[in-house]
């Protein structure tokens, strides 16, 4: 994506998911970060802990 126009909506995107990940891990008392990814790979990884079975509540 070397384009500026795929590249915003791209970024727009992925920051409403992040968010969107934030408020789920918040809601079931979880953690979540960013890390580095792997060298063989590009960008970022993103892990999350949640207690218990967080699936159960639905």
């Amino acid at each position: 994506m070397s384009d500026c126009r795929q590249r915003d909506p791209a970024r727009s995107l992925r920051r409403r998911q992040l968010l969107l990940l934030a408020c789920v891990v918040r809601e079931h008392g979880g953690t979540w970060g960013i890390a580095q990814a792997a060298p063989a790979t590009e960008g970022t990884k993103v892990w999350v802990n949640l207690p218990g079975d967080p699936a159960a509540a639905y």
